[in-house]
């Protein structure tokens, strides 16, 4: 298939909510690369196969299709973990997956958004709920006070760094190695405390 061919039918007509979320996927994909400033709308047009004119039928701006990008982030990330108000086992291994099946996703809210001042508060949101949920977790398990909520804003931190450094260098072992790993390393700052993580 030539260039002309994929263009084509990249361009073909979509219902409306499909041809959106062609582009927000188009759009965190691009972002994804080099963040919301160095990030043209020219070259999310192309990324998707539109004209810049399309995305604006769409979108009122870049801004726009950027919020637009990380909500869908945010909500995929918290379905993939269950929307869950507790931490347990398949806590992290849903996180990881999520990472897996949407890397560049993964890294624009939490690399790129959680760096810039205007959008960081997508990626601090996702932060504020592990810590909380974390901090229920802990609750009864970790004494004093300050320390359990050391551990609690540690244990996203840890994850999510983690898992970055596992997607830039090209997921080196399966999810499941990966969240053994991350759950074993939580587990060595808990030490004193007769849990698992």
């Amino acid at each position: 298939m030539n260039d002309d061919t994929t263009l084509r039918d990249r361009r073909k007509l979509l219902r409306r909510d499909e041809r959106r979320d062609q582009l927000v996927r188009a759009a965190t994909e691009a972002f994804a690369r080099a963040g919301f400033a160095a990030t043209s709308l020219d070259e999310i047009a192309k990324q998707a196969g539109v004209t810049k004119v399309l995305i604006y039928r769409h979108f009122a701006s870049k801004v726009e299709l950027y919020l637009a990008a990380l909500t869908d982030v945010r909500d995929r990330i918290r379905s993939a973990v269950g929307g869950r108000d507790d931490y347990d086992s398949g806590t992290v291994g849903a996180f990881v997956r999520a990472a897996g099946d949407d890397p560049d996703g993964f890294r624009l809210l939490f690399r790129y958004a959680a760096r810039e001042e205007d959008f960081s508060a997508y990626a601090a949101d996702l932060f504020e709920d592990a810590t909380r949920i974390a901090m229920g977790y802990l609750r009864g398990k970790v004494e004093p006070a300050p320390r359990r909520r050391w551990l609690a804003e540690l244990m996203p931190k840890i994850t999510i760094e983690v898992t970055l450094s596992w997607l830039d260098a090209g997921r080196p072992v399966d999810a499941g190695e990966l969240s053994r790993t991350i759950r074993a390393a939580l587990a060595a700052l808990m030490q004193g405390h007769s849990f698992e993580i």
